[in-house]
């Protein structure tokens, strides 16, 4: 582990956890991985207007508040951002499973 050292000397504590060897890595480098994904993912989807706003703004929110909600506690944060982001999931397929396209079929291009 490459912050080893420094984090030992830094914050002994955070290493005196009963974290498994090579989980607080995964933590460090996952967690902000993900959540910046999400976040990117969400304003990207809510400035190109694929999905109506309201499903934009909770595909946003939902990384952002287990963010917050994950120092109250864990299983909180975990909770909510899970129930969220799932909600926001569901709604997602269901808007494409049932939207309608306006277009009409489009013609196969026939051979010269």
């Amino acid at each position: 582990m490459i912050l080893g050292p420094d984090l030992a000397r830094a914050a002994p504590a955070v290493l005196e956890g009963d974290l498994p060897s090579g989980a607080l890595g995964s933590v460090v480098i996952v967690v902000p991985l993900v959540l910046a994904w999400l976040v990117l993912f969400a304003v990207a989807t809510l400035r190109a207007k694929v999905y109506p706003r309201p499903m934009a703004a909770l595909l946003l929110l939902s990384p952002v508040g287990a963010g917050a909600l994950f120092f109250v506690g864990a299983g909180i944060g975990f909770l909510v951002g899970d129930v969220a982001f799932g909600a926001v999931v569901a709604w997602m397929g269901y808007f494409l499973w049932t939207e309608r396209s306006k277009a009409g079929p489009v013609p196969l291009a026939t051979a010269a």
